[in-house]
């Protein structure tokens, strides 16, 4: 089971489940959580890390430039927007 807005070592996770876990941004730029998201799985040790983008516009920023930046991290991230789910 999931738990929401967990706190290890200082860190606060937003989703974390059994193995994995989930940074979540609303509204944001593209290049938003992924600091979060990195610590999860640098420092925390988290091997299963999302970054999960929540687009109500127009996504393309997210789409085309998100790749870029999280290439070579061990960082995976789903885009949700009106058009569907993209999975990076």
């Amino acid at each position: 089971m999931a738990r929401y807005h967990v706190v290890i070592d200082g860190i606060e996770v937003d989703v974390l489940g059994n193995g994995w876990a989930a940074e979540v941004k609303m509204g944001s730029h593209f290049y938003d959580g992924i600091g979060q998201a990195l610590a999860y799985r640098r420092i925390l040790g988290i091997e299963e890390v999302w970054l999960i983008h929540v687009v109500d516009g127009d996504p393309s920023q997210h789409l085309n430039k998100l790749p870029l930046l999280i290439a070579g991290l061990g960082i995976m991230a789903a885009i949700v927007h009106r058009g569907g789910v993209e999975f990076i």
